[in-house]
């Protein structure tokens, strides 16, 4: 597991680089009152508390949640500041930034599409990492099975994703989620074998990762990275043996990817934030995980591009 973890001097600089970034690279200021402005003020007051301003011992997950939720794209969008293909983010920014919410490490509406393309983005920003070539949707294009989301080349192989993001703790609703992502896949006429990722941002019970209530952000802390990764892994698979066993097991749900390009596994991206010890001090900690649900026999191909998808989602 790699966390995510910040000091205040590195994550004012990151926001700089950022606001930078977007004005001279896109075209994009923000605006006052838009998702970012909010996202910037909260992460402002996230920073003031890593700082030892906030004194006042209170509840204050929200405000740390949706900082680091700004945090999030702040950091993975400067980690690809210099690539070249960086202007094919512009369209998504130019369009994302004006409404909707930037999480994804807690609950969001059902009906919250432009943070359902910032999951898109997100995807896109950690792929370019570990892969070439890349082509992500834009983010006006109808709703929907349609092209692939996100087209990248990994190891010389093209491959295309279909990000997907459950609106509810909702099996039935998981097995159409992954059925809209392989008929998606098909449609990637230029890639040879593709995968469904599905965030499970609305699955996971966040109270229970984060306990209320807390005294400030340095108390109620988990004593490991590894503690908090256990019950998020603990969670996910909760979920997925319900769903296995609604839909009568592997062997079943297999029969979805049969001569299809979509790889037989199933990609559960899962992102949350809560304090835990490091180095002995209590430390507000990211982390971002894919826990796979392999329903089939992986080639060498299709393992090394899950590998490196894994490794860059989690990559600070």
């Amino acid at each position: 597991m790699v966390p995510q973890t910040w000091t205040p001097d590195g994550l004012l600089a990151d926001l700089a680089a950022f606001e930078q970034l977007l004005l001279t690279e896109c075209g994009v200021a923000l605006k006052r009152g838009s998702s970012i402005d909010r996202g910037v003020r909260d992460l402002l007051d996230l920073i003031s508390a890593l700082s030892g301003e906030e004194v006042v011992l209170r509840d204050r997950r929200r405000q740390c949640l949706a900082g680091v939720g700004l945090a999030d794209l702040v950091i993975k969008t400067c980690a690809v500041a210099q690539h070249p293909e960086f202007p094919k983010f512009c369209s998504h920014f130019r369009e994302l930034l004006k409404e909707g919410g930037l999480l994804q490490n807690t609950r969001t509406l059902y009906n919250e599409d432009a943070t359902n393309k910032i999951f898109e983005l997100l995807m896109a920003l950690s792929l370019l990492q570990v892969g070439t070539d890349l082509d992500l949707e834009h983010p006006q294009a109808n709703p929907g099975p349609g092209n692939p989301d996100v087209l990248i080349d990994l190891d010389g192989m093209r491959w295309s994703l279909a990000c997907k993001v459950l609106n509810a703790r909702n099996i039935k609703t998981y097995f159409d989620r992954v059925d809209d992502g392989i008929r998606q896949i098909e449609k990637a006429s230029t890639a040879s074998r593709g995968f469904v990722v599905v965030n499970l941002k609305n699955v996971l019970h966040y109270d229970a990762l984060w306990p209320p209530p807390i005294a400030g952000l340095r108390d109620g802390a988990w004593p490991s990275i590894e503690d908090l990764g256990a019950l998020v892994e603990q969670q996910v698979e909760q979920f997925l043996q319900d769903f296995e066993q609604a839909f009568g097991g592997d062997a079943h749900i297999q029969k979805l990817f049969d001569a299809k390009r979509a790889a037989p596994v199933v990609l559960n991206y899962v992102n949350v934030t809560a304090p835990c010890v490091l180095n002995g001090r209590s430390i507000l900690t990211n982390l971002r995980m894919i826990v796979p649900l392999e329903l089939g026999t992986l080639d060498g191909n299709t393992r090394a591009a899950l590998m490196a998808v894994d490794r860059c989602v989690a990559t600070p």
